[in-house]
């Protein structure tokens, strides 16, 4: 009989983990020292299923797969008491052929759909072939949710969003990463007229503001009355601090959702700037002005906005109510997306499963010490709830606590070398165990795949671990899903009563 959770030595090691002594005294169940990489110790994990049902509270405090997703990629699930589910990743930014990116859920903040902009973060990482994807910050959630990132966001040198000047933001480049707060401050100005503040950037404008669209927003969206200066600009390149000219080509009157052509900027007011903007005629030559402080923008290329911050200089330093979040946002239990950064550079990308049977989820101070025992010496939460999820080669491997993916803002995307395909024809067999299930990877020839290679998930009232154990929640019909050599396998359960 296979033994669940014990499998192919491939798998990069099941192993089990005492957080309280290997924190301390490099102690793991008993066995004295450190072997691998972090804090684990390798151990033989038994479990004997037949007659019985393996459950949380008969696990051990922290049950851990690591598995290689390519070089300088290593994708990390826990099982922790609690019963607690993290799924982290370990990117080497500096290994070869891999790059993080940050993007917009729909390549720019909105767009003409029913989701004005969203999408879920495996349709992200399907479309652009992301390694990894998980979710990013935080956006309006109002009636009708859009894609406008709420704090700042910078793509390849390209300024998207505005910052909160309360909030943290994690940036990144080649070769560093660091968290900040970032302030803004921007103006249009023309011959004769006084610089005129801007206020906003690729969003929705506000009552007695300024907005500035460029061809990243998709869509000018304002409300009545409001005029929009379509002005032609002669370089339109936004980096987060730079100078940019160009022409007033027309102005538009109460245009509630303008598409944003490309080389063009669409000028935005409401409010008392309404007169400001009319008084700048077609042929006027104006300036716009962006500049972004708080990171040095030689050295990173990309910014995700969320908060707090939870870990600073390796301690835990949770600022919720500095940067405006309340008690029960910090001090209840929920489903969290954390990144991170250790000493070395290695980035964590970690989403933590809440609001199940499988998981309860984390209060902020509970993220900051998982990201601690990750090695992170600076981490910030990004959004979460309902929107938490993270993709690994097209697999959302977490459990989205509404039952589905939501539809989110943004990103963060890895990008590495392609995973080797398999002709033949793979499929996934099910044992009955307990009163749960082993799964498996066949090839057609009866072989099994190597663990190492299979990336677990599934849907519906059952919960699978990177060791294919299946664990039977509640009652219903439930699919299992697994990733593997390029290839999408799903394997209906027979519905539970």
């Amino acid at each position: 009989m296979r033994v669940a959770g014990g499998f192919n030595q491939r798998v990069g090691s099941l192993t089990t983990e005492n957080t309280e002594n290997t924190e301390r005294e490099g102690k793991v169940l008993g066995v004295q020292g450190r072997i691998g990489w972090p804090r684990t110790v390798v151990a033989a994990l038994t479990l004997a299923l037949v007659g019985t049902t393996v459950g949380f509270a008969q696990a051990p405090k922290v049950q851990v797969w690591e598995k290689s997703l390519a070089p300088g990629v290593l994708y990390r699930m826990e099982l922790r008491e609690g019963p607690l589910v993290v799924h982290a990743v370990r990117v080497s930014p500096k290994a070869p052929s891999v790059r993080v990116v940050s993007e917009l859920a729909g390549r720019t903040v909105y767009e003409d759909n029913p989701q004005v902009g969203r999408a879920t973060v495996g349709k992200m990482a399907n479309e652009s072939g992301a390694l990894v994807a998980i979710n990013g910050d935080f956006f309006p959630f109002g009636d009708v949710p859009t894609g406008d990132p709420l704090g700042l966001m910078v793509r390849n040198g390209e300024l998207l969003s505005l910052p909160n000047p309360k909030r943290s933001v994690f940036a990144w480049g080649p070769t560093t990463s660091t968290i900040g707060i970032a302030q803004f401050e921007g103006s249009l100005s023309a011959p004769g007229v006084s610089p005129i503040a801007i206020n906003g950037l690729n969003e929705e404008c506000g009552q007695n503001a300024v907005v500035l669209n460029t061809s990243a927003a998709g869509i000018a969206r304002t409300k009545e009355p409001s005029v929009t200066l379509v002005v032609r600009m002669d370089n339109p390149v936004y980096s987060p601090s730079t100078v940019v000219t160009g022409k007033v080509e027309s102005m538009l009157s109460d245009a509630p959702a303008t598409p944003v052509p490309a080389g063009r900027a669409l000028i935005v007011a409401r409010g008392n700037k309404v007169p400001l903007l009319a008084a700048l005629k077609p042929g006027t030559e104006v300036t716009v002005s962006l500049r972004t402080t708080g990171f040095d923008w030689e050295k990173v290329e990309h910014a995700m906005s969320g908060g707090p911050l939870l870990v600073k200089d390796g301690a835990v330093t949770v600022k919720a109510i500095e940067e405006g979040f309340n008690a029960a946002f910090s001090e209840k239990r929920h489903p969290r997306t954390v990144v991170g950064t250790s000493p070395s550079g290695d980035l964590w990308l970690v989403a933590i499963d809440g609001r199940t049977k499988a998981s309860v989820g984390a209060t902020l101070a509970e993220a900051a010490d998982i990201m601690r025992g990750l090695g992170c010496t600076e981490a910030l939460n990004l959004d979460g709830g309902g929107s938490t999820a993270i993709s690994l080669r097209g697999l959302t491997v977490n459990r989205p606590s509404g039952g589905v993916e939501r539809a989110v803002a943004n990103g963060m995307l890895v990008f590495g070398p392609k995973v080797p395909l398999e002709a033949n024809q793979l499929r996934i067999s099910l044992t009955p165990v307990g009163t749960g299930y082993q799964a498996r990877v066949l090839r057609s020839d009866g072989t099994e795949v190597p663990g190492a290679d299979v990336l677990w998930g599934s849907t519906g009232p059952v919960f699978i671990d990177q060791g294919g154990l299946v664990q039977v929640l509640d009652p219903g019909a439930a699919t299992v899903l697994a990733r593997v050599y390029g290839q999408s396998l799903t394997a209906a359960l027979p519905a539970s009563k």
